[in-house]
């Protein structure tokens, strides 16, 4: 009697130690991301990586009336993981618990690092966000990097459990840091895009500038000038329809960046108002209506002779124009 619960006591001790080995070694399994991919951590959130921006500064994708970020120091530049993030919990998180990550270059490891979440419209980047239970946000995860140790291979890692107190960093995603963005789709001018429910825009000219003016002039009005003896106008103009059933700014609708010489720009949208005697930051669209907008950047005269990558963002999605000379 005695040896059958003995035997019993050792299978019972056998099968929990089993148990605990395979959840041990589950836990640090490594696991493999892709873009565009829905990974899920455990019981707690869902994680889909859908971008990598890699530049010099990082800015809120829509410009927003005043923008926003973050400059890296000179020779670094800032790779971001961009991933929508859901919680499956019943609790609230916040955006510095989601996760530990870092970058991996050959030997050097990059830890440098910030989370932000994506607010207001896709105008503004914050690290006090709390991802509530169920709710799905976008967050920015941004290493600071040497900007010499680009690589097509380059090893995003994130650590979703510990060791004690050591992340366990067996999350990785292969991301492109030789590049601007890993996700774009090509602009074309006079080519609608329709963000459905939100807008409709279609390019009709790129242009350097020293100045903008409205077509139609009043005693008194508004324009727009380069910033810097240096530097001219890049001017996107934009057809802009918005479909959506309330008013908004017209600088809601979308965001442009340009890129020159290994540096990002990041511009801003203006409009003309209904008479087009007036351009400003600060017009509206009523449900409905269009309007012509522009945007705008402030950029080194030495672009114009050249070449520069233009992006417009909207509905998610980067837009690529290439302007050359």
């Amino acid at each position: 009697m005695k040896k059958d619960t003995l035997k019993k006591a050792v299978v019972l001790a056998l099968t929990v130690c089993t148990i605990f080995a395979i959840y041990a070694c589950g836990g640090e399994k490594e696991v493999t991301m892709k873009l565009g991919e829905k990974t899920t951590i455990g019981e707690d959130l869902e994680f889909t990586p859908v971008n990598v921006l890699v530049a010099d500064k990082v800015f809120p994708p829509v410009s927003g009336s005043y923008p926003m970020g973050f400059t890296a120091k000179s020779g670094k530049s800032y790779a971001t993981v961009v991933a929508k993030v859901k919680n499956l919990g019943e609790e609230d998180i916040k955006a510095s618990d989601l996760c530990a990550f870092r970058l991996s270059v050959g030997e050097d490891t990059f830890t440098a690092n910030m989370i932000n979440a994506l607010t207001d419209n896709e105008t503004k980047l914050s690290s006090s966000v709390t991802l509530k239970a169920g709710a799905t946000e976008t967050f920015y995860f941004i290493t600071e990097m040497d900007t010499s140790a680009a690589n097509k291979e380059t090893l995003a890692e994130f650590a979703f459990t510990k060791d004690g107190d050591e992340p366990i960093y067996n999350h990785k995603l292969t991301i492109d840091t030789t590049k601007p963005f890993a996700v774009t789709e090509k602009l074309e001018l006079n080519k609608k895009i329709t963000v459905d429910g939100f807008c409709e825009l279609t390019p009709t000219s790129v242009k350097f500038l020293s100045k903008i003016v409205p077509s139609n002039p009043g005693y008194y009005y508004n324009y727009y000038k380069a910033q810097g003896a240096d530097n001219k106008l890049l001017v996107v103009n934009m057809k802009t329809k918005n479909l959506s059933e309330k008013e908004k700014n017209a600088y809601d609708f979308y965001g442009v960046t340009a890129f020159y010489d290994g540096i990002s720009n990041a511009g801003t949208v203006v409009s003309d108002d209904e008479k087009k005697a007036n351009i400003t930051q600060y017009e509206k669209l009523s449900a409905g209506t269009s309007r012509t907008t522009y945007g705008v950047l402030n950029m080194s005269k030495k672009a114009e002779n050249g070449k520069c990558d233009i992006y417009i963002y909207a509905g998610g999605t980067y837009y690529q124009y290439t302007y050359e000379k």
